[in-house]
């Protein structure tokens, strides 16, 4: 009796580890088809109206001293640097920006209604959009998206409050394994992550974070995938997407929460209109929500303007533009890493600037040998070199410990 009590034990198992077996993965047709809808959007252009809202609830700025007195010290080693030698004007001047910075803790609500370009190759994903947060300059931003490179920087701006115009900022490089728009990056002015390319340019989503899924539940109208990503910018954090039977496999719920320590964030990206282009269906109205308790709140609405058919992608940059290569470090480089390479002496950052003739990104090996030849000794730099990018390092300074609360409370942080 025993035994045959043992031997349906047996059988119940192994009959629902079969069933999970078998909700692993989607059906292989609607795989396909996923492959073949991202192939059929490429080489096009998506022209994107944009109605972005950022707002935040408040914090009481008292709270955070340390932080002013933080920021008052940046402003005012960067002022002696740029050479204000009176220290009435150069604490004037500290304060002044410490008060702009403390303003990220007060409450406040920013709206825009821009047109967004994303131009999707196949190899290489160009966006160009105007955006501003709530110390941001109202600037057009420029990301390139590589087979193993992102590449993001603003091309042009202006003060909100003086609407005089203000110098780009020196774009940032770093290194991926594989297609950079499949991953989060510590980079993206424009907050854009592989959720975004999903729903608005076509990218496969099985593709995103190179991730196993599990299918948790199927209907008659959808089917439910999972996974969990513990490594990358952001991690650890959850996806949970829900695929149309309707629209052959489309994303038309995304749903991203962070599990890991200190205050959760959410993030829900909603198709909610749609339209066939190149005979494949693709998502013409979307609604984005990003929140986090006590920071900024994204709110987007996203409506498909239109479509054209686009030529390779080519990265064009100002002569003589300075860039700053943070590929060294490795791949799928986190915020804080980032930070801390920029606030910190570190000889795998490299600054250069953008050639005039055959302009182009270095290869590694070519980033290695310009490393060696800014520091000689990695373990005791030539201040000789390190000390030719002054400017580009204290800019980086300065805006370090402004940037790391802004990603805290971002959707790409």
């Amino acid at each position: 009796m025993k035994l045959i009590i043992l031997m349906c034990v047996c059988a119940c198992v192994l009959l629902n580890i079969s069933k999970k077996q078998a909700l692993a993965q989607l059906p292989q047709d609607v795989a396909n088809k996923l492959s073949n809808r991202e192939a059929s959007l490429t080489p096009l252009q998506f022209d994107w109206n944009v109605s972005q809202t950022v707002s935040n609830d408040g914090v009481d700025p008292s709270n955070f001293p340390s932080l002013r007195k933080q920021y008052t010290e940046i402003a005012l080693k960067q002022a002696e640097e740029d050479g204000v030698t009176d220290q009435v004007s150069a604490h004037q001047i500290a304060e002044k920006q410490a008060d702009r910075n403390m303003q990220l803790f007060s409450p406040y609500s920013v709206t825009i209604n821009k047109t967004w370009q994303f131009t999707n190759d196949g190899s290489t994903l160009l966006v160009v959009g105007e955006n501003q947060n709530s110390l941001n300059y109202i600037g057009k931003y420029v990301e390139y998206y590589g087979r193993d490179y992102g590449l993001a920087g603003n091309a042009s701006g202006q003060d909100p409050n003086t609407k005089k115009p203000v110098s780009p900022s020196a774009p940032q490089v770093w290194a991926c394994n594989g297609d950079s728009a499949r991953f989060r990056n510590a980079f993206s002015s424009l907050f854009l992550n592989p959720e975004d390319f999903t729903m608005l340019v076509g990218k496969n989503p099985l593709l995103m974070y190179d991730a196993k899924w599990q299918v948790t539940n199927t209907s008659a109208t959808s089917w439910v995938i999972y996974t969990t990503i513990d490594k990358g910018n952001n991690a650890p954090f959850t996806v949970r997407m829900t695929l149309s039977r309707q629209y052959e496999g489309l994303p038309i719920l995304i749903e991203v929460n962070h599990i890991g320590h200190g205050a959760k964030w959410s993030a829900e990206y909603h198709a909610t209109d749609f339209r066939k282009i190149n005979n494949v269906w693709m998502c013409s109205e979307a609604n984005f929500i990003y929140t986090r308790p006590h920071a900024e709140t994204y709110k987007r609405t996203w409506v498909l303007k239109n479509t054209h058919p686009a030529k390779t992608v080519v990265l064009r940059l100002p002569e003589h533009f300075s860039l700053t290569d943070f590929r060294l470090l490795g791949p799928n480089l986190d915020t804080a890493s980032m930070l801390d390479a920029q606030d910190q002496p570190n000889t795998d950052v490299v600054y250069y600037r953008w050639g005039t003739v055959n302009a182009k990104l270095p290869s590694v090996s070519e980033l290695k040998k310009m490393q060696r030849q800014l520091h000689p000794g990695e373990a005791d730099p030539d201040p000789k070199q390190t000390s030719s990018l002054p400017f580009i390092g204290g800019l980086m300074m300065l805006v370090g410990g402004v940037w790391m609360f802004r990603r805290r409370g971002s959707p790409s942080s």
